[in-house]
């Protein structure tokens, strides 16, 4: 199973937490099975997420449902870039 790790940027981390968390049922429509934050220590508003997915197609389509219902407004993102990553221990 893929992992992505996914790094935003955005206005006010507490405003896009409040929306990623109401998001969980999205997420697990689309295949994606855990997700944790961390928040950065040095930029407050940059946030990563290391997601465990299905497939990267299911990635793809989490992330345009994302952008067209205004969510990625929403929660203020100014710049997102998804890193997939796999297992090779």
């Amino acid at each position: 199973m893929p992992t992505v790790i996914q790094k935003n940027m955005c206005e006010d981390f507490w405003v896009w937490k409040d929306v990623f968390d109401r998001d969980d049922i999205t997420r697990s429509e689309h295949g994606i099975s855990q997700s944790t934050i961390y928040q950065s220590g040095e930029e407050p508003n940059t946030c990563y997420v290391v997601m465990q997915i299905e497939s990267i197609s299911k990635l793809h389509s989490y992330n345009e449902k994302f952008l067209s219902t205004g969510k990625s407004i929403e929660a203020g993102i100014i710049t997102s870039e998804n890193t997939v990553c796999h297992d090779v221990t």
